[in-house]
């Protein structure tokens, strides 16, 4: 579940907040959980990958955050709910799906936790950072 890979990520990289959490392929062929998270430096992301099957770190690498991307990175480390409370708030509104993703992303001016979660399609639930508020919950359209 991508709810431990995080946990995971986050015992690997004491300290840090989760702002990217979601599954990939790798160029092999391979589905595995990729979480970024910061830890006292905006301007830099540890990005952990996570084996699907057996849980544990296949790697951790360092990547810079791009000028675009820094203010939902800040919001994050400021952030009063982690990206896992957030993740079990979106649950809550949608019990029984699957969390596919997971990020901090600016909506209307403010940043805001995005949560896919995978349940007879793809709903999008929008939890706040602050106050954990769900914001909103709605069913993904097909683009």
């Amino acid at each position: 579940m991508l709810s431990e890979a995080i946990s995971v990520a986050q015992k690997e990289i004491a300290g840090a907040k989760p702002v990217d959490a979601d599954l990939v392929t790798t160029k092999d062929g391979k589905v595995i959980y990729s979480i970024e998270l910061v830890k006292d430096d905006a301007h830099n992301l540890h990005k952990v990958s996570v084996d699907m099957q057996s849980g544990s770190v296949i790697e951790v690498t360092q990547k810079n955050v791009a000028e675009k991307d820094l203010k939902r990175v800040k919001a994050v480390d400021q952030a009063k709910v982690t990206m896992a409370e957030a993740i079990t708030l979106a649950e809550k509104r949608l019990p029984g799906g699957t969390i596919a993703a997971a990020e901090a992303k600016p909506r209307r001016g403010q940043v805001v936790y995005v949560v896919d979660i995978e349940q007879n399609g793809l709903h999008v639930v929008h939890v706040d950072p602050d106050s954990g508020r769900v914001l909103s919950a709605a069913r993904k359209l097909d683009d």
